[in-house]
């Protein structure tokens, strides 16, 4: 899913999106945030979709 990490980052960076309100968002903790960001964890659907609509695209935007 690197490039799903990718696209996010440039979303974010595009939009003016911290990354501290995907965090509270997503409702999980800053480490495990990083850690899926940097490849280390699998992202669950649930996270994809909720980041995919926070940013305003879908999922396979994401992703390709």
């Amino acid at each position: 899913m690197d490039r799903f990490n990718e696209n996010v980052e440039l979303l974010c960076v595009k939009q003016g999106v911290k990354k501290k309100e995907l965090i509270v968002r997503l409702g999980i903790s800053k480490s495990a945030f990083y850690s899926k960001l940097a490849g280390a964890r699998p992202w669950f659907l649930d996270e994809a979709h909720t980041i995919a609509e926070y940013l305003g695209t879908t999922i396979d935007s994401l992703i390709s």
